[in-house]
């Protein structure tokens, strides 16, 4: 099957290509920078070079595309304009929609992010929640959600939206921060750790993502993808620092309202100096609010069965260790 992929060289995307391209179909990733898309050319994927963002794309496009797996966005970056997110999130995703249209391409798998559902409270949210979103990164997912939803119902086109909580593995760079802090003694614990987190291996991701190609309980509806149970920040860290063979929570920051303050400072040193803070608002506000969901429906239709946590940590780590990361 020929399928197009967007986000090919970022951390989902790039275990996503490997996977399909193994099953044997044939995979072209739309990527900005072709200099950049060196491991998925290896792999054996086609490189097409455009911007999501660009109206002009679908020109780009070969005929003969069966589905569109649209992982591209935008994550974990300090300082971003709004519009950038708005660029990427709201209008390459209706790019995306009107190429399905353009070439009759009836198979539209969108990744979204369990996010556009906010905080969680005390409840396990599932797919039926509405969508409460409290940063610009979970609005303007909510807002693609809203438009795949339109083009699912308007213009004929087979949707499914997997919405990932925070996922987790080998390559991943977005959460080795974490991991650093937690071997050096850095990372601090903001009020009593008990806020949840429900982590998504990435292996488990992918199986969630491959399990709709041609999976017709799928067609028009949403997933979430997270892990087997929720755990408390201070399990999660303390599973880490266990397999790490480290000691945790040297620092500790007894509230909330103290750790926002800490990060506004960082924040303000991120502005005068050209350097990423390694503390903010946004990583504050990540590890002090509850993040727990249900996933029977991905158990029942992907047949979803993630892998227990501290296996997927240890993995994580071993190939963060053998590759000189930690």
């Amino acid at each position: 099957m020929k399928i197009l992929v967007t986000g090919g060289t970022g951390f989902i995307g790039s275990h996503l290509v490997k996977r399909l391209i193994s099953k044997g179909h044939h995979i072209f990733c739309l990527i900005r920078d072709c200099r950049k898309g060196e491991i998925l050319r290896n792999l054996g994927a086609t490189l097409i070079t455009g911007d999501i963002t660009d109206s002009n794309l679908i020109e780009q496009i070969p005929e003969g595309i069966e589905q569109i797996h649209h992982l591209a966005g935008v994550l974990g970056k300090w300082n971003i304009p709004n519009q950038v997110y708005q660029d990427v999130h709201i209008r390459g995703t209706e790019n995306m929609l009107k190429l399905c249209m353009r070439f009759r391409i009836k198979r539209f798998v969108h990744c979204s992010s369990a996010g556009v559902l906010g905080p969680t409270g005390e409840a396990f949210f599932d797919e039926s929640f509405p969508y409460r979103p409290t940063s610009i990164y979970e609005r303007t997912k909510a807002e693609a959600e809203k438009l795949v939803l339109t083009y699912a119902g308007d213009a004929k086109i087979d949707t499914t939206i997997i919405r990932p909580a925070v996922v987790y593995g080998p390559r991943d760079s977005h959460m080795l921060g974490l991991f650093k802090a937690v071997q050096g003694g850095f990372f601090p614990l903001i009020g009593s750790g008990k806020a949840l987190l429900q982590p998504a291996y990435i292996e488990d991701v992918i199986h969630g993502f491959e399990s709709c190609i041609n999976n017709e309980k799928t067609i028009n509806q949403i997933y979430i993808l997270a892990g087997e149970r929720p755990v408390t920040v201070k399990e999660f860290v303390g599973m880490i620092a266990k397999i790490i063979k480290a000691k945790s929570f040297q620092i500790n920051i007894p509230s909330c309202r103290i750790a926002k303050f800490i990060a506004s400072l960082f924040e303000v040193g991120g502005k005068i100096f050209p350097i990423n803070p390694p503390f903010t608002r946004a990583v504050v506000k990540f590890f002090t609010e509850n993040k727990s969901y249900k996933i029977d429906k991905a158990v029942q239709e992907l047949d979803y069965k993630p892998i227990n946590l501290e296996e997927g940590l240890r993995r994580t780590i071993e190939w963060y260790q053998e590759n000189s990361y930690l």
